[in-house]
């Protein structure tokens, strides 16, 4: 798809991406770390869930919903070249997880 520069078809790529970083994050607990024990695979799929709709939240309302930028009498002020911030900042905050995954994968010998 070509770049635009159109909020919502960025926002759409932001996501994505954050979304394939869960799966290779899922994966990779599902495939190496958590071999053993379902409880954990179970846990890590629901805490990137949770942690996506939380640490998504927290973001798109300090960028989209503070009172300097939503004003009833004055109407909307920030605009919504912050709508895809939230999902920015997920992707580094999973980029941040993968980076930590794979110190752990080679300090123990799953992968060299």
């Amino acid at each position: 798809m070509p770049l635009s520069g159109k909020n919502v078809i960025m926002r759409e790529g932001i996501l994505d991406t954050a979304l394939c970083l869960e799966d290779h994050i899922t994966e990779l607990t599902n495939k190496t770390l958590f071999l053993e024990d379902q409880q954990y695979r179970n846990e890590t799929k629901d805490d990137l869930e949770k942690l996506r709709f939380s640490y998504g939240r927290l973001y798109w309302n300090l960028y989209n919903s503070h009172d300097r930028c939503y004003d009833k009498k004055r109407g909307i002020q920030c605009g919504s070249q912050y709508h895809s911030m939230h999902n920015s900042m997920y992707v580094d905050l999973l980029s941040s997880i993968l980076v930590d995954i794979y110190e752990q994968l080679i300090e123990y010998d799953y992968i060299q």
